[in-house]
């Protein structure tokens, strides 16, 4: 093609419903998503080609578009015939610049799964009803672990099969109504934690894909799994009356093989009972309890071809209400960093504290030597005590305590299996004094999710906060979105959820992850409407609460702005119209009074009460007002008018109930003042002195917050939004208590749950609901991106289709770097503090475009390398606001500075 001008615009990073090469899936219309990188400004597609083919036979297109004059990159929708299962899927896309120069096809794949019921030939088995459920074991394993709630063994299963021609591929799909771990001719498959997830087993069950064909060979071959309890028999919550056994008293299992030959012909293995299952070394291994292992029991080569499994029983095929198999839709469980310890400390000679450094959750691994018999035991914490004990006492019911026998031959490798654990710390015992540690792992434990946020600035107080959020999201962000991973809990609470969202969508891809989440939201949503608590629905079972089952409007509007996520809106537009209907039917005057459920309130607030019928209002105007915005969105005007007009009924009720003329608000709360300017539930007219009455408050307060959970993610932004960055840069700076910095200044690693979880003058907090590990209080990370940094979405253009860059730049910093990887590329600010101006570096990526905001004293003027900003090129428009200097940029590196005129 001699003739075709080729662009040096790259194509990268190709998803399939959010995920790069999926395996498995099952959306029947998957959506396509690229990004565009390359040199220059204002560089853009003009139009796209993709063309999707059966990958066992690129001939076979089934799909193309032809040259589509469109900007779009981002979620573009499978239109080409009906999808088949179990097919690989190969799809190429190329672009055209903005001068209609070409690329060349970048070429990616996803695979279908099982998309209906009729395709699983495979039953659901289990143990027998009467084998024994006692734990403890032989050989004295019952004093090495007791077992006061009788948990139960781990399964292992086996099946042995033939290849009897050249193999072409080969697929296991695979489930659980418990967790499974996969074996093939004796290899672990993948390094993925705690498959299947944990969904509402009632309604739905996440399955999982397997490329099997390189683990197979010619002949014999076995495929093998290992079955714990998880979320579905195992312990879960703390209710005392029903600790475990929420969905049912056995873990089961289900597995189809399926495999292709050379010669095109076909054949399977299905879960049935010609499975064969024994219990093994791992005597137990429950969330909150933690595991026992007893290596003597090991059965070497259980699964490979040729173990004797003549003591092994036949599987049994219980009948079990069939529900509905859904594919994989997140990037799965696994080891994402393993961390070494910092110190050791020596309580006696068979007992010692490994400091790891660093709040985390996950596991140890141990590389040990020692006599046969010997019992090494495992307990975790987060802090230590002033005898430097392991603080124990928010754990409640949880027991989080691992034991390992060791079999005694030579070095041994052990880590468990089907359970995690929140610590910093492990208080390592042996009953042996001849016991080697050859080394002592801390394995960090969460969904892979991409990292897509980066904050630094000149405090290092603020950064340690920063890493503190960082951690606590990713130690939560475990198959759901969880309050705590220690203490008997671990709960989907929504309002943690829905306040820390935005801040989780910039520090990592949570696209997927809130995705699979929304789903267990609404397989929780009750008949009447009634959005959960806690999702999936389990231990607390009862109705949202205002500012909780509000996460069910906030989140999916919120995946709409950051992602563009239409189809997120579509699916879940019903729902959120009976929320909103189960809310008005029962509150005629437009006051949330009614069906209020536990009515937490602002929960952990400190020296404050707000007013709940006042949070509950705000809560359900803000849902309303953004349900009329999704509605105009789907192009449902009567809906979006509708909405409106109750949106502006119930901010009139809000007005007359709680706001004076004064504009002072019911309860005098920073959280009141907060969330009505935020949600802007007042008259113009009185947004002022209601801000100077928050900034009054806080004075009052010494300079402290005293927000709970609901008010504390609106906090700042409110005060921002106010022209108040001054208040606002000194809560994120204070030092003392209660404050973001004052857990930084006594060594925290992760945020805590409480703002006076320990304190230097009580020590630690009375209660047991104390956990150091927590989110919800890291909200504060979204002003950091969105106010510090400057880096948003606009509403009108979600998924930063056009980038509002728009930092409030306060000397309290000297300079201030951040990125976020958008869905549409890397979006990049840093700014400095001099002494003749601000300097200000912008990286707005191809094919989208910017307004950014450089603020300005009247006299100064914007340049860039001595040239006038309205000469530079890049630069499509400039205008002067109050306060700011406004330029309309396209894509590029943008180096901007103030200086006097």
């Amino acid at each position: 093609m001699p003739d075709v001008q080729w662009t040096d615009l790259r194509i990268v990073n190709l998803r399939a419903e959010y995920l790069p090469e999926p395996l498995g899936i099952d959306a029947l219309r998957p959506r396509l998503s690229w990004q565009i990188r390359g040199q220059g400004r204002n560089r853009c597609q003009s139009a796209y080609q993709l063309i999707v083919s059966l990958a066992s036979a690129h001939s076979s297109v089934i799909w193309d578009t032809g040259k589509v004059l469109s900007s779009r990159t981002t979620h573009v929708e499978y239109q080409g015939s009906p999808l088949r299962s179990r097919q690989r899927y190969a799809w190429r896309v190329r672009i055209w610049d903005e001068q209609g120069r070409i690329s060349p096809f970048v070429s990616s794949w996803w695979e279908t799964g099982l998309s209906n019921r009729q395709e699983w030939a495979a039953k659901w088995i289990g143990t027998a009803e009467d084998d024994d459920e006692q734990g403890a074991g032989e050989d004295g394993c019952s004093e090495a672990c007791p077992n006061e709630m009788e948990l139960s063994p781990a399964i292992f299963f086996r099946k042995v099969f033939e290849l009897r021609k050249p193999l072409r591929m080969a697929r296991l799909y695979a489930s659980a109504r418990g967790l499974y771990m996969p074996f093939v001719n004796g290899r672990r498959l993948e390094r993925r934690l705690l498959t299947p997830g944990w969904t509402d087993y009632a309604k739905r069950i996440t399955y999982q894909t397997y490329d099997i064909t390189p683990y197979l060979h010619d002949g014999t071959n076995v495929v093998a799994m290992i079955l714990g309890e998880g979320w579905y028999s195992g312990s879960v919550g703390f209710r005392a009356d029903k600790p475990r056994h929420h969905y049912g008293r056995r873990p089961l299992l289900i597995a189809q093989i399926e495999w292709v030959y050379e010669d095109g012909s076909c054949d399977h293995v299905v879960t049935d009972s010609t499975w064969r299952y024994h219990d093994g070394p791992i005597r137990y291994s429950d969330f909150l309890m933690g595991e026992c292992y007893d290596a003597r029991r090991e059965m070497a080569g259980w699964a490979c071809s040729g173990f004797d499994e003549e003591n092994w029983k036949s599987a049994e095929e219980p009948l079990v209400p069939w529900v509905p198999l859904s594919g994989e839709k997140t990037f799965p469980v696994v080891i994402t960093a393993e961390r070494r310890p910092q110190r050791f400390i020596q309580l006696s000679p068979l007992r010692q504290i490994a400091d790891f450094g660093q709040n985390m959750t996950g596991w140890v691994r141990l590389e040990v030597r020692g006599e046969r018999g010997t019992v090494i035991t495992l307990r975790f914490g987060e802090m230590l005590t002033e005898n430097q004990e392991l603080y124990v006492g928010n754990f409640r019911s949880a027991k989080n305590t691992d034991t390992l026998v060791l079999r005694g031959e030579g070095q041994e490798i052990w880590e468990p299996h089907f359970t995690i654990h929140g610590f910093r710390y492990v208080e390592i015992s042996s009953n042996h004094d001849d016991v080697r540690f050859d080394n002592i792992t801390a394995c960090v434990i969460h969904n892979d999710l991409p990292w897509t946020g980066k904050f630094e600035c000149s405090s290092e107080l603020v950064n340690q906060l920063q890493r503190n959020i960082q951690w606590s999201e990713r130690s939560n962000f475990v198959s759901i979105p969880t309050d705590c991973p220690q203490r008997d809990e671990r709960l989907g609470w929504l309002a943690d959820a829905h306040i820390f969202a935005r801040t989780a969508m910039y520090n990592m891809d949570v696209s997927s992850f809130f995705t699979k989440w929304l789903d267990d939201v609404q397989d929780a949503q009750s008949p009447d409407g009634a959005f959960p608590v806690v999702a999936p629905r389990l231990v607390d079972e009862g109705d949202g609460a205002p500012g909780w089952g509000d996460a069910g409007i906030i989140i999916p509007w919120t995946m709409y702005l950051v992602y563009g996520d239409r189809r997120i809106l579509e699916t879940f537009y019903p729902s959120m119209v009976k929320w909103v209907q189960h809310i008005g039917e029962v509150n005629p005057r437009y006051l949330w009074i009614n069906r209020r459920s536990h009515d937490f309130g602002d929960w952990l607030s400190v020296g404050e009460q707000t007013p709940k019928d006042l949070l509950a209002t705000a809560f359900w105007a803000y849902d309303v007002c953004l349900l009329a915005r999704m509605a105009k969105r789907l192009g449902k005007i009567h809906d979006a008018r509708a909405y409106g007009s109750l949106f502006r009924r119930i901010r009139q009720a809000f007005i007359e109930a709680f706001v004076e003329d004064s504009g002072e608000i019911a309860g005098n709360t920073q959280s009141a003042y907060a969330l009505a300017l935020f949600m802007h539930l007042l008259p113009v007219s009185l947004r002022q002195s209601a801000a100077d009455k928050l900034v009054t408050n806080i004075r009052g307060h010494g300079g402290h917050l005293s927000t709970g959970f609901l008010g504390v993610s609106y906090l700042c932004p409110a005060l921002s939004m106010t022209g108040r960055d001054e208040v606002a840069y000194r809560l994120l700076l204070n030092t003392t208590f209660p404050s973001w910095g004052y857990p930084v200044v006594q060594g925290a690693t992760t945020m805590w749950e409480r703002w006076d979880g320990w304190t230097r003058e009580t020590g630690f907090h009375p209660s047991d609901m104390n956990s150091f590990n927590h989110y919800a209080l890291g909200s504060i990370g979204e002003w950091l991106y969105q106010f510090v940094a400057g880096i948003d979405a606009d509403p009108r253009h979600p998924g930063y289709e056009h980038i509002l860059i728009r930092p409030h730049i306060n000397p309290s910093l000297d300079w201030v770097e951040a990125s976020y990887d958008s869905i549409r590329g890397t979006i990049a600010v840093s700014w400095n503090v001099q002494k003749n101006g601000v300097t200000l570096d912008v990286t707005i990526p191809v094919n989208t475009t910017a307004t950014i905001y450089f603020p300005l004293s009247q006299d100064q003027q914007i340049f860039e390398n001595d040239v006038e900003v309205e000469e530079v090129k890049g630069v499509r428009g400039y205008r002067r606001s109050p306060g700011f200097g406004v330029i309309d940029t396209g894509s590029g590196r943008y180096h901007f500075v103030s200086r006097g005129r």
